[in-house]
């Protein structure tokens, strides 16, 4: 099934990092099989043991996208064509707490 959502990038300025090793985290691997001019890419990604097929589309704060989860085989299928544009990460979860105003 697919999943439509709607990304808007925000940024933050921490003034003290939590002690990261500490903290659970998920290992992510990802692949571009294409990147356009305008922005707009298409990707694999694996997370655990989930698969994904991901278009966005172009923008710079807010961008259109649409995830599908995939078979393993058909990612497997489809890893070689991201050769040479692929990322390893770590993703974290941490809670924030807003200032009271």
């Amino acid at each position: 099934m697919a999943k439509h959502t709607q990304e808007i990038e925000r940024k933050w300025l921490v003034r003290d990092l939590p002690r990261l090793r500490q903290l659970k985290h998920e290992q992510i691997i990802q692949g571009y099989l294409a990147i356009s001019s305008d922005g707009t890419e298409v990707r694999l990604r694996r997370k655990s043991d989930n698969y994904f097929e991901t278009v966005k589309s172009q923008g710079a704060l807010t961008r259109d996208e649409i995830e599908v989860n995939i078979p393993q085989k058909q990612f497997h299928t489809l890893w070689p064509a991201t050769q040479g544009r692929r990322v390893k990460k770590n993703t974290i979860r941490i809670a924030l707490e807003w200032p009271s105003t």
